[in-house]
């Protein structure tokens, strides 16, 4: 599928909004927040290059600056480090931790020269394309743990850069003196720009939950999803295994995607009530809080069936998707039909 028609399809279908809730900050503070790739991106760099922290098994989500942390550590100081780690980062409003302690989850450690690992590590640096515009360099291997230094371009390359270091057989760990920039206001931007061609982790994730959002059939408010070797993996509850199989198979259909990790958990729940609201009362609740919102001032809505249809035009698109969320939301709605134009 191209790049146009994904966009069109998420225009077409209604999307049910995913991993979160309501927006606990005031206006004033969310106009200020940095999207949530932005703080995925930074809160894994971070959990790369922290002393004494095994990042090989953590995934990390975030949705309305809440992060989830899932996946593997060695220890309990290791769950702890790592989501104090995670709470530092800018923008983010809480940490959901759902750290497994597993003593044994540490995989075979490669044994290799650091000479070697040197060599394959500056080799896998100078062969990606988006470490290249960095200016990112290997400048010592100690037992295993390697040091960069240099200059990243932004934090999409920088991580990238990381992970390809990370890929190299016999690196235990990853410590950095690259100086990178504060990029929040222009990460969508550069994310954009990056790609279907490319292909990369950060485009697969955004893709991936655009078609969980479309899909009715997947409870996407409690699904997670990270990517990384353009392998994904799904966590998070679903009601059902029908809903389970729903969302392995949409992010299947992700151009790019290599293979699916269905960690998703079923735990079954009673079934909740409809919210019976009529259409007027849905859509001046939905109008009141998209406008109490300063960045989406501009997106109009207008509901049927309870199905909030939103027009208009947001400025970036990390705001396109944080007006399905405030939609969705809302009680009565019961999918959001997103028709919202991107400025940039």
């Amino acid at each position: 599928m191209t790049e146009h028609a994904l966009r069109a399809t998420a225009r077409r279908l209604a999307i049910t909004v995913a991993l979160g809730g309501t927006l606990a900050l005031a206006p004033a503070a969310q106009a200020a927040s940095p999207p949530d790739g932005w703080i995925t991106t930074r809160a894994k760099l971070a959990l790369w290059t922290a002393s004494h922290v095994d990042s090989t098994q953590v995934h990390v989500d975030t949705f309305e600056g809440r992060v989830t942390l899932y996946g593997k550590v060695d220890s309990a100081d290791q769950r702890d480090k790592s989501e104090a780690i995670a709470r530092a980062i800018p923008g983010v409003k809480s940490v959901r931790n759902l750290l497994q302690v597993v003593p044994e989850a540490r995989a075979a450690v490669v044994e290799a020269t650091d000479e070697r690992i040197q060599a394959q590590a500056a080799a896998a640096l100078k062969a990606d394309p988006d470490a290249r515009r960095s200016s990112i360099q290997v400048k010592s291997v100690d037992k295993g743990a390697v040091l960069l230094t240099g200059r990243a371009d932004s934090s999409v390359n920088y991580l990238a850069a990381i992970e390809q270091v990370a890929a190299v057989p016999g690196v235990r760990e990853i410590n950095s003196e690259v100086k990178a920039p504060d990029d929040a206001g222009s990460f969508e931007r550069r994310v954009a720009a990056r790609g279907r061609a490319t292909a990369k982790d950060d485009w697969i994730t955004t893709a991936v939950k655009v078609r969980l959002l479309a899909d009715p059939a997947v409870p996407a408010l409690d699904v997670a999803v990270d990517t990384r070797g353009a392998v994904v993996t799904l966590f998070g509850i679903v009601t059902s295994e029908a809903a389970r199989i729903a969302a392995e198979s949409d992010a299947h259909k992700v151009d790019g995607v290599k293979a699916v990790r269905n960690e998703l958990q079923i735990v079954p729940q009673a079934e909740k009530a409809a919210v019976e609201r009529k259409d007027d009362e849905i859509r001046e609740s939905v109008a009141r809080a998209l406008k109490e919102r300063p960045q989406l001032q501009h997106v109009d809505v207008d509901v049927k069936n309870g199905v909030a249809r939103l027009t208009g035009r947001v400025a970036a698109a990390w705001q396109r998707l944080h007006a399905a969320i405030v939609t969705r939301s809302i009680p009565g709605v019961r999918s959001v039909d997103d028709d919202l134009q991107v400025k940039s």
